[in-house]
């Protein structure tokens, strides 16, 4: 009795004993109710914690009885429910000892094979404690669980058809074990998408109707969570679920009413966010099925029913956020969605005017955007629209230029609030226009939200649009004036800037935000930066005000970054941002100014950036900006409103991307060692580029006057700094003139208390002025010093080219001359009829070699020229052109030495003709193989095509790979069910004979007991008729001395009658057993009957798949 004390005690030992000869019990059982009642004893303290590290060793021996006794349910439901209770977490405390029993149980493969196959008993409470003990595994070891399931034969298939169980008590526990196994795991994923799981889906969400699944749940949410795991980053499943027409069965679930607009229950609302999820799983970015999956949704109009839900009446702010996601995903790149949305409309707030005239117009979805995007309060939904903003206008460019056709002004009041604007939108007030009101009339005292929002939207107007960029330039937003500049948007936002940039900042509402001068300023330098790149127009209008450039020069040379303390917003240093941003500007400005006809701009900007800002400090200011929180958190994908829709980022994903490509491009061309296309790397070399190269073709006079012009160009510049610094010195000479005439004639000078003499106003200004132009001056001197040693060495260097280009010119023209006497003495040879000079006369084999060292000498002057040439280069670009021509005269100079020592070889003039013969026939021959080339380029055209063709029939190769490998699954399933029923025919056979055996038996003892009833039935009949005569001898008075005798029959017959009944309830009893097993020989039959088609079906699909199977494996 140890094992009860063990129950009842609490003796730490009496707990180690117990477990163990509870277990030992178990093991030692002979007979079912023995091993039943061990079990339960067991199951009666596997709820207490305590216990769960010494039940962890009885994991075998219950797994054991599972094996062997699974057709006993009792005993089946207690094992699992024991495993269940030793691995569940207590709801205290920490769950170490149920971790390590759980990954015991889950280390041997087999056991979660043992549990996989036990769920395919029929009972309810032991499938839905199977499914419960996976799903606690599942929680402490997901991996090895998902390996075991995998390893398990046919492991998925036994899930599935868990999940088709229509008792929901098992299919809800499958359908949460089936969300927990697929994550992460894509093998599992594509089995069970190929079993069918979408349809099964479906199936359980449309079970109830579909009212009832528009209304959604918990089953139906859950259901569209396994869909949802199963369609994330698996691109099989995602192109199984679109054309197996799921999409079509789940757009439905988005509808909604208007009247549930406003009134929306929590099951409709995590239904609409689940079903908003599945679209955008279908349409990431990198998803190589996204055109598909797009074209699929667009047949299905999509579109339609996600505008309402993103820009309606929808009141609950999730699903708009949520939807104006998947809205931006549907438009990101998708020509026909966008050209739907440009098109949609939404009813005008009020259907009649107001003064009794026209009815207002729709209103267009474009504005409805724009109003969400400036006017929410929500800053998760304002991110949200902007990003639908960004995706409708990606490679849109008719969509751009639409938009960039409305910035025109428009008469709004400067008092408008971001809310008020959501009327002027519905009114007649186009976009463009609101954006200009939001971005260049905002106060610093109103919120900096919309002025940012409307950078970010002019700035995907002007993205990669050269002629968004051009039509904006072309719009003026002022009154034009004559002799005045047209005021466009450029200049107002330059203005802006300005302004902010000379206005005392504000103090930051809210610490998770920028503050207001900080981001209204990085949005205006990231519309500039946009509007710049790669626009020479821009860049041209740009730099004809000269006080843009200073102002972004005087923000780059700031030496205090912390002197502004209103920009320190996100983190980081806010001026680092703008300095950065401005600095940016300056090197597009650079890198994009190639196209103008004059180098002075370009020379002068390039002065600028390196004596006056410094390449290095213009690229450590760049490199501040890269090595920011907000660029890197930007750069890794995050979105412009992070942090649940709180924290806003000064850059979006694309916007790195683009200031990346254009910082490589601007450090490559200051750090370059000589000139790119039109643009110079260094002082020295920005006078020599304003000399064209000359032509490679140009005769030795044009490049010789190509020179002599440069060097004039280079002198003139000369004399004009010169002549700069003799006006700036005459300049500073008459400032201090007028200084000494002010300081004698000025009253307000004077001398103050202490005696020091107290400039006036003027004489201040003066000063300034007078110190400014010194400095100038002594930069002047600093660049003429760093000009005068290159200019004397570069001349000397092109001197001495100009003199050994002469001298080889000299050179080609002697063997020119000595080429023509040989040519003369050839042809009048041949003239003659005599024969070519010999080649064994002395005089011409000497003229021969003399030519030849001619030649070699003449190449070893070309050569050296070329390493002339070669370490000129990269110091002038120019002698480019040069190289090229000394390059052709050495050719030439080949070809003529050639063609002597040919003329020189040849015997006689037919020579000459058969050569000529040759060479039209080899002119021919090159005809031909040109006409071979094309027609070869035809055929491997035709290859491309039959190459495409062939990728297309792989991937349809491949969808039929993967359905036959489901097939194969089948095949397998079915042929393991065929052998299962075969394997179950000779037990189902025996019991049925057992059965027919106890029949026969219990109609025997039926007729036996209806005989004895029978007699019964006699001898009660006759003691009745008995019983009758002595009564009525009984009623004579005669016979009343015999009435013992009556009232002794009386006892008899009462005693027959009471076997009688008993009888009688005997047998009923047996004709209710009979009937008993006669309804279970029929359902027996019934059984064998449907085994027996069963097994004929199996035989005839297995018949009919093991050709195709074969074929298959063959062909793959």
């Amino acid at each position: 009795m140890s094992w009860l004390g063990g129950l009842l005690g609490t003796s730490s030992q009496e707990e180690q004993v117990s477990v163990p000869l509870l277990t030992q019990r178990v093991a030692d059982a002979v007979t079912v109710d023995d091993r039943r009642r061990a079990v339960h004893l067991i199951k009666a303290i596997s709820e207490n914690s305590s216990y769960h590290k010494a039940l962890g060793a009885s994991v075998p021996v219950l797994l054991s009885i599972l094996k062997t006794d699974r057709e006993d349910v009792d005993l089946a439901r207690s094992s699992l429910q024991i495993l269940a209770d030793i691995m569940t977490a207590p709801s205290t405390g920490q769950a170490t000892t149920e971790a390590e029993n759980a990954a015991a149980f889950v280390k041997d493969t087999r056991n979660v094979a043992t549990i996989l196959e036990l769920a395919q008993e029929h009972d309810a409470g032991v499938r839905y404690h199977t499914v419960q003990l996976l799903r606690i595994v599942t929680a402490f070891r997901l991996s090895e669980t998902q390996q075991a399931v995998l390893a398990a034969p046919l492991g998925v298939g036994h899930l599935m058809d868990l999940l088709r169980d229509s008792r929901e008590m098992v299919r809800n526990e499958v359908l949460l074990l089936l969300c927990e196994l697929t994550k992460s795991n894509q093998e599992i994923q594509k089995i069970i998408a190929f079993e069918g799981a979408f349809d099964v889906v479906f199936e359980i969400i449309y079970d109830d109707g579909p009212v009832e699944a528009h209304e959604g749940g918990v089953i139906v949410n859950d259901c569209l969570q396994f869909a949802n795991t199963l369609l994330r980053a698996n691109h099989s499943n995602q192109n199984y679920f679109r054309e197996t027409g799921s999409l079509s069965k789940m757009l439905p679930l988005l509808n909604v009413n208007k009247t549930d607009m406003w009134i929306l229950t929590d099951d409709k609302a995590s239904l609409l966010l689940l079903a908003l999820e599945t679209l955008s799983l279908l349409l990431p970015t990198n998803n190589p099925s996204r055109t598909a999956n797009l074209a699929a949704l667009a047949k299905c109009g999509v579109l339609q029913l996600v505008i309402p839900l993103a820009l309606g009446s929808m009141n609950n702010a999730h699903i708009r956020v949520k939807a104006l996601m998947t809205l931006g995903d549907l438009l990101y790149g998708s020509k026909e969605h966008a050209t739907r949305f440009s098109l949609y409309s939404f009813p005008p707030a009020s259907s009649r005017a107001s003064d009794g005239g026209p009815p207002p117009p729709p209103v267009p979805a474009v504005a409805r955007l724009l109003a969400v995007a400036l006017g929410s309060r929500d800053p998760a939904e304002s991110g949200a629209a902007v990003r639908a903003f960004r995706c409708f206008l990606y490679e849109n460019e008719e969509g751009q230029l639409a938009l960039a056709s409305t910035v025109t002004p428009s008469a709004i009041s400067s008092s408008s609030t971001p809310q008020s604007l959501t009327g002027l939108i519905e009114g007649s007030v186009t976009v463009g226009s609101i954006l200009l009101h939001a971005l260049l009339d905002w106060e610093p005292q109103g919120p900096p939200q919309p002025a940012w929002y409307s950078s970010c939207i002019l700035g995907y107007i002007l993205r990669d649009s050269p002629r968004a960029k051009d039509l904006l330039l072309r719009i003026p937003l002022e009154i034009p004036k004559q002799g005045v500049p047209m005021v466009t948007l450029l200049t107002r936002s330059m203005r802006v800037l300005t302004l902010l940039h000379r206005t005392p900042g504000l103090p930051n509402a809210s610490p998770l935000l920028p503050s207001p001068g900080l981001l209204v300023r990085v949005g205006l330098l990231r519309l500039l930066g946009t509007w710049l790149d790669d626009c020479g127009g821009a860049v041209k209008s740009f730099l004809d005000s000269a006080t843009n450039l200073s102002f972004l020069v005087e923000i780059v040379l700031q030496h205090s970054p912390h002197s502004d303390p209103h920009m320190v917003g996100t983190g980081n240093d806010g001026f680092a941002h703008v300095q950065g941003l401005a600095a940016f500007l300056i090197g597009l400005c650079f890198i994009c100014n190639q196209d103008q006809p004059s180098s002075q701009q370009q020379a002068s900007l390039q002065g600028i950036i390196v004596q006056r800002i410094g390449i290095e400090r213009l690229l450590d200011a760049l490199d501040r900006v890269r090595r920011s929180p907000e660029f890197q958190m930007a750069e890794q994908g995050k979105s412009e409103v992070d942090g649940g829709g709180q924290q806003l980022n000064l850059y979006d994903y694309d916007w790195t991307v683009h200031f990346k490509a254009a910082y490589d491009r601007i450090h490559r061309q200051l750090k370059s060692p000589k000139p790119q296309s039109n643009a110079v790397s260094t002082p020295q070399q920005a006078r020599p580029s304003a000399a064209p190269p000359a032509p490679a073709s140009a005769s030795s006079d044009a490049i010789l006057q190509s020179y002599k012009d440069l060097i004039n160009t280079q002198t003139r510049e000369l004399e004009m700094i010169k002549t700069r610094n003799h006006e700036l010195e005459e300049r500073i000479r008459t400032l201090d003139e007028q200084l000494q005439n002010n300081a004698a004639r000025s009253p307000a000078a004077g001398v103050s208390a202490t005696g020091e003499y107290v400039p006036t106003q003027l004489e201040e200004q003066l000063l300034h002025e007078r110190q400014q132009m010194i400095g100038d001056i002594e930069k002047m001197r600093a660049e003429l010093e760093m000009i005068g040693p290159a200019y004397t060495a570069q001349t000397q260097e092109l001197q001495g080219l100009v003199q050994a280009f002469n001298q080889l010119e000299a050179e080609h023209v002697k063997q020119d001359d000595a080429n023509r006497a040989l040519r003369a003495q050839l042809e009048a040879a041949n003239n003659a009829g005599a024969v070519s000079v010999p080649v064994a006369d002395p005089a011409v084999q000497r003229d021969l070699q003399q030519a030849r060292e001619e030649v070699q000498r003449l190449n070893g002057v070309v050569a050296s020229l070329s390493s002339e040439l070669d370490r000129l280069r990269p110091q002038t670009a120019e002698l480019d052109g040069l190289h090229d021509e000394l390059h052709r005269l050495r050719l030439t100079l080949a070809a003529v030495t050639a063609e002597r020592d040919s003329l020189s070889s040849q015997s006689n003039a037919d020579e000459l003709g058969t050569l000529r013969h040759e060479l039209s026939a080899i002119r021919t021959e090159r005809d031909q193989l040109r006409s071979e080339a094309g027609g070869l380029q035809q055929r491997l055209d035709l290859a491309q095509a039959s190459l495409q063709e062939a990728d297309d029939t792989l991937s349809s190769l491949e969808t039929t790979q993967l359905e036959l490998s489901s097939l194969r699954s089948r095949y397998a399933t079915l042929t393991a069910e065929r052998d299962a029923a075969t394997a179950e025919r000779p037990r189902l056979e025996r019991e049925r004979d057992e059965l027919r055996s106890g029949a026969d038996q219990l109609r025997h003892e039926l007729s036996s007991v209806q005989g004895q009833l029978a007699a019964s039935l006699a001898d009660a009949a006759a003691a009745r008729r008995e019983l009758d005569t002595l009564r009525s001898q009984a009623s004579q008075p005669a016979a009343a001395a015999n009435a013992p005798d009556v009232s002794g029959l009386q006892t008899e017959v009462s005693l027959l009658t009471a076997e009688n009944q008993k009888l009688q309830s005997s047998l009923k009893q047996a004709e209710l057993r009979f009937k008993s097993l006669e309804k279970e020989q029929d359902d027996l039959l019934e059984v064998f009957a449907k085994l027996e088609i069963d097994n004929n079906n199996l035989k005839a699909r297995i018949s009919l798949h093991e050709p195709d199977f074969g074929t298959d494996s063959e062909q793959y």
